[in-house]
């Protein structure tokens, strides 16, 4: 579904990564029977041995919070380098506090790359049109439109808009995806017509949402309309 912000679940995610590389070293410290002062936690030499565990998971969370294309992407290349760190220390070590470890990151990671191969999640990072968040601000309106689109022509209302995109209430069916042009009069002239991409969805009810072409008359358009609406 549509989405105004991100779930909940992503900024979770993202602060649990970004928090690893301290939630690692605490743990690692707690099963050898080290101590916790903290100005001891991150120390010079222990960053140039261990950077590896502490940027991949940083990297991660940056990535789950983007919730771009590539940054899935990234992010899955991330965790099988930290798989694949986490098993060379292992092996290095070979102390019991180290299985322990390699237990818990190993089973952390596969369980977040199990959540986020789910289709209902990645759905948010491999299609843009989903996350609503990115769009511009939105400013609501009462403004008769006529369209065009690659089958038909028809008429409806602008219930509202932005820099990026509106929202048209029309009866007419429209199809997904279709490059769709709309019309508006401003008082007794025809502003310059917005173009974009038809994005239908059950839960807009009945009208489409428009994403607009990114271009400089969209923007000029667009900015015309909402200056009005101010």
């Amino acid at each position: 579904m549509f989405m105004k912000k991100r779930p909940l679940s992503i900024y979770i995610l993202a602060a649990a990564h970004l928090l690893a590389p301290l939630f690692t070293v605490i743990f690692s410290r707690v099963v050898k029977n080290q101590t916790l002062a903290f100005d001891t936690l991150f120390t010079a030499e222990s960053i140039a041995m261990n950077w590896p565990g502490y940027l991949l998971p940083i990297i991660g969370g940056v990535c789950i919070y983007l919730c771009k294309k590539w940054s899935l992407v990234v992010y899955l290349i991330s965790m099988v380098t930290l798989f694949t760190v986490s098993y060379a220390n292992f092996a290095s070590e070979q102390s019991g506090g180290s299985v322990l470890l390699l237990s818990l990151v190993w089973f952390i990671n596969v369980a977040v790359v199990i959540y986020f191969l789910r289709p209902a999640l990645r759905q948010i990072y491999t299609d843009p049109k989903l996350r609503w968040w990115e769009q511009s601000k939105r400013y609501q309106s009462l403004i008769d439109a006529t369209f065009t689109s690659a089958n038909q022509t028809g008429s409806g209302q602008i219930l509202n808009i932005s820099k990026s995109g509106l929202f048209l209430k029309t009866d007419t069916s429209l199809e997904n995806s279709e490059t769709i042009e709309v019309k508006i009069s401003d008082g007794d002239s025809t502003l310059t017509p917005l173009t974009g991409e038809i994005i239908v969805h059950k839960q807009l009810g009945e009208g489409v949402g428009v994403r607009f072409e990114k271009n400089g008359t969209n923007v000029k358009t667009a900015k015309t309309i909402i200056k009005n609406l101010r």
